[in-house]
């Protein structure tokens, strides 16, 4: 009962860039780049992050150094400040099922912490869009929130996350890609379950 008061409260509240740079700060990001730190060794490449927010999460687990880092939100007021958080990269205001890149043209597409944003249909959508832009030989790297106990649930419902799913509710996404590796880890304040996905076709 208390997080369907609390909902709006927090969309209202996180609505603003600047409120939720201040909750990213306390947020393990770390522990996300040791998670894939394998896939992002590339000496060069391209990488898309779908849902990136104030673009805090790119600024520590992607390196710009050796990567070229795009990032979309569908917020324009989040894009602004992730411009300036983070001036290595590139952002966009963008929707992620209608992806204005050409297709096979990022080696390596990130969720972190979107999918538990997204209803199916969504969720759907924008990974047959990122399969549209993701070269045959690309990989997705997907980390997301699993729910382990009342407080994780508490928190998360009022993260505005409304589709939190088990490990294998989030499989059900993946239609379109085949998974070569998946992993659970501490992410405080909660448990996030990380997936490495290619295209169906490559084996």
């Amino acid at each position: 009962m208390i997080e369907k008061i609390l909902q709006p409260v927090s969309d209202r509240v996180f609505a603003s860039p600047s409120i939720f740079r201040l909750k990213e700060r306390f947020n393990r990001f770390s522990a996300v780049k040791d998670e894939f730190l394998n896939e992002l060794s590339l000496p060069k490449g391209r990488l898309l992050e779908i849902g990136c927010s104030v673009g805090t999460c790119a600024s520590v687990v992607v390196p710009m150094d050796r990567l070229s880092y795009v990032g979309i939100d569908i917020d324009p007021a989040y894009i602004e400040l992730a411009r300036k958080q983070c001036p290595a990269g590139e952002f966009y205001a963008m929707d992620a099922r209608r992806l204005s890149f050409e297709n096979q043209s990022f080696d390596r597409v990130l969720f972190f912490s979107v999918l538990h944003h997204f209803d199916q249909s969504l969720a759907l959508s924008s990974l047959a869009e990122v399969r549209r832009v993701l070269k045959p030989e690309g990989l997705v790297l997907v980390a997301e929130p699993i729910v382990s106990n009342a407080l994780n649930r508490f928190l998360l419902s009022i993260d505005r996350g409304r589709f939190v799913r088990s490990v294998d509710g989030y499989r059900e996404l993946f239609i379109e890609f085949s998974e070569r590796r998946s992993s659970v880890f501490e992410y405080w304040p909660y448990r996030l379950a990380s997936f490495v996905l290619q295209p169906k076709e490559v084996q």
